[in-house]
């Protein structure tokens, strides 16, 4: 599939990178140039897990995407090309502004889900909360310029912004357990109040 792909794009490819959003792999191709001939030509191979940007758009695009553009440079693998990541560079301010978005509209997102949503269908939403918020806290680690690294990562964002992210792990217990005896509304509840005071302590910082 990569090599047709490279063969359809010729010198306007710079790079493919590999990087995940939760436990899902996802494809990154970087081009010089992207207009409608362009998409016309991969548009046979495209796939929901392919994401196409410009050299310019990653270089120039740490203010606008910070968050997106920092995970996927601390965790990534170079396929073909250039390492594009390299060398960004990242503005706290930025990240913190994103972080303080993501934590209240996800608040939002929750609630709404709540009031929809009932049996299987929360529960999808509830046991999706860390990979979901994984991203947000490596975020936050950097904010505190700690570990980005996953093991252990819960642990060291609650102590460094003094929160209690133990719904997290709970959650994720419960899931390795595939327990069918989730107290829903319970959990809401605490990852209500986690969002909440995230998105709080996030503004305070500014």
């Amino acid at each position: 599939m990569f090599e047709k792909i490279k063969s359809v794009l010729g010198d306007n490819l710079v790079s493919i990178i590999k990087y995940d959003v939760g436990f899902v792999e996802r494809f990154l191709f970087v081009l010089k140039d992207i207009d409608i001939l362009v998409l016309d030509k991969i548009k046979p191979f495209f796939q929901p897990v392919f994401l196409f940007l410009t050299k310019e758009s990653v270089v120039n695009g740490v203010d606008v995407f910070p968050l997106e553009f920092f995970n996927i440079k601390t965790d990534h693998e170079v396929v073909f090309g250039e390492d594009v990541f390299k060398g960004l560079e990242f503005d706290k301010e930025h990240i913190r502004r994103q972080l303080e978005f993501e934590f209240r509209s996800k608040l939002i997102h929750l609630r709404q889900e709540y009031l929809s949503l009932k049996g299987k269908g929360l529960r999808s939403v509830i046991f999706a909360a860390v990979p979901v918020l994984t991203p947000l806290l490596k975020g936050m680690a950097f904010l505190k310029n700690i570990s980005v690294s996953e093991d252990g990562l819960i642990d060291k964002v609650s102590h460094a912004f003094d929160e209690d992210l133990s719904v997290l792990k709970d959650i994720e217990l419960l899931k390795q357990k595939n327990s069918r005896m989730v107290d829903e509304d319970l959990l809401v509840q605490r990852l209500m109040l986690l969002l909440k005071n995230l998105g709080a302590k996030l503004d305070k910082l500014s």
